[in-house]
Parts: structure tokens; sequence; C-alpha cells
């Protein structure tokens, strides 16, 4: 799978409200984190370190109307922000 389709897959994951939102948002991060890191090791650190954080990180994040993930305590922000920067980057890619 592409990097593009992959991040794609990622925001419409994170975007389908049919599924619980801690799987939602445990799928954006794989997903995007797979695009930065075929071996996982990003996805890793990652999540080390928001539950490090907070156990209950994704509670304090909402899906935003332009479709990302964003959070009211600015450290999980700070910890997300490369993932941000990811489809960023793509988005400008892509046009």
């Amino acid at each position: 799978m592409s990097q593009v389709k992959r991040l794609q897959l990622a925001k419409r994951t994170l975007q389908n409200t049919t599924v619980p939102f801690p799987i939602r948002v445990d799928s954006y991060v794989r997903l995007s984190c797979c695009t930065l890191d075929e071996q996982g090791e990003q996805y890793s650190k990652l999540m080390k370190a928001l539950y490090s954080y907070n156990q209950e990180w994704w509670r304090m994040c909402q899906v935003t109307s332009s479709g990302k993930l964003h959070s009211a305590d600015p450290i999980v922000n700070q910890l997300l922000r490369p993932i941000e920067e990811l489809h960023r980057t793509m988005i400008r890619e892509m046009i």
C-alpha cells in the first residue's frame, strides 16, 4: 500500500463514527506511524510516550471538522505533531 493510500485510510478510519473512538484513534496513529516506519518502532515509541504521560490521553482528543486529531492538552498535541506534519506534507505533495 502506498504512503498516500495508507494516510487516506488512516484519516477515513479516524472519521468513521461507527467504530469506537479509542479504536479509531489507535488505528489512525498506527497507520500514520507505519507510513513513517514500516517496522513499527515509531508507533511503539509514540504510544509509550503518550501512555507514560497519561494513560487516558485519547480521552483528551477530538476529531476536528477538517478530520485531524487534536487534543486540548498541549503535551499530547506535541507528541502527536510528527503525525500531523506527515499528513500535512503528504497533502501538499498530492496537490
